[in-house]
């Protein structure tokens, strides 16, 4: 994955991380949280892929290959998750 969508990943977490003490989630709640906001920080993040100059086609299509599956799983686990969670 590309740097700055690695960083708009790691943000998601830190805005997980930073929330969770003033709310009260349990693990499985505060992980599957995680999944969906990292997917979504980095979904946001994967906007600004060849934004650049020194960008290319090929690099921007491989990265979009990579990440867009791994979001897309993140996010569905997640939700996934929350769902089960309120049947629990």
């Amino acid at each position: 994955m590309h740097m700055l969508t690695r960083c708009q990943a790691a943000a998601g977490l830190a805005a997980v991380a930073a929330l969770s003490p003033f709310l009260a989630f349990d693990f499985y709640q505060l992980t599957a949280r995680a999944l969906v906001y990292a997917a979504a920080a980095s979904f946001i993040g994967l906007d600004f892929t060849g934004a650049s100059a020194y960008t290319s086609l090929s690099g921007v299509k491989k990265e979009m290959r990579l990440a867009a599956p791994a979001q897309a799983l993140a996010s569905l686990a997640g939700l996934i998750m929350l769902g089960v969670r309120g049947f629990l």
